[in-house]
């Protein structure tokens, strides 16, 4: 059974994003502190889910709150809270591992494709990197899961440069060469990439 137009759900992230900017408002969140990042700012017609970053704990304590009454179910760990809405396609999670200003915080994803922010006080988001071959972030925090986003990132059609790919490969050997299996890892997850590495 199909929706009809007035029960269509907000799926959209700019939907989604003019929504929680009035129920911000309505809570006393200062717009300015609170900010959309990531991918689905690049997939805005249909994410995954939308990530939230906040400028400090406080922030993510209110902003927590205001989604919890609007949820229908929810699961909160130390490093995330997701939030399932009712008329969202899909969950809202609020990033509570990384904090601070955006142009900060977006310096620590993985690549630099991904590292597009929206403040709620904004009507346009701010894109990092338009280009389709992949490039990583400066100051990366996210080691441990470069090469299955990289996997994940070459299946959507971006591309990666092979210094670029070395750089990537010697980031997560030096944080993962004496953990047990990581070579072999490596080898399962990058198939052929990892023969042009040696």
């Amino acid at each position: 059974m199909g929706l009809d137009t007035e029960t269509k759900m907000k799926n959209g992230t700019i939907e989604i994003f003019k929504d929680l900017q009035v129920i911000f408002k309505l809570s006393s969140i200062d717009p300015t502190k609170v900010y959309i990042a990531g991918g689905s700012l690049k997939g805005a017609d249909d994410p995954n889910d939308i990530d939230l970053y906040c400028e400090d704990l406080g922030i993510i304590e209110k902003v927590e709150d205001a989604l919890s009454i609007i949820s229908y179910k929810k699961s909160i760990t130390e490093l995330a809270s997701t939030f399932h809405v009712m008329e969202y396609k899909c969950p809202v999670q609020v990033i509570k591992i990384l904090q601070g200003k955006p142009e900060d915080v977006v310096k620590q994803f993985d690549f630099e494709q991904n590292a597009s922010y929206l403040k709620f006080s904004d009507s346009q988001p701010f894109h990092t990197n338009g280009s389709n071959s992949l490039k990583m972030c400066e100051k990366t925090k996210t080691p441990n899961t470069m090469l299955q986003r990289l996997i994940k990132m070459l299946g959507k059609g971006y591309t990666i440069e092979a210094g670029e790919l070395r750089k990537l490969l010697k980031v997560v050997e030096d944080n993962f060469k004496d953990t047990p299996d990581f070579w072999n890892l490596s080898k399962k997850d990058l198939g052929s990439f990892y023969e042009e590495k040696k």
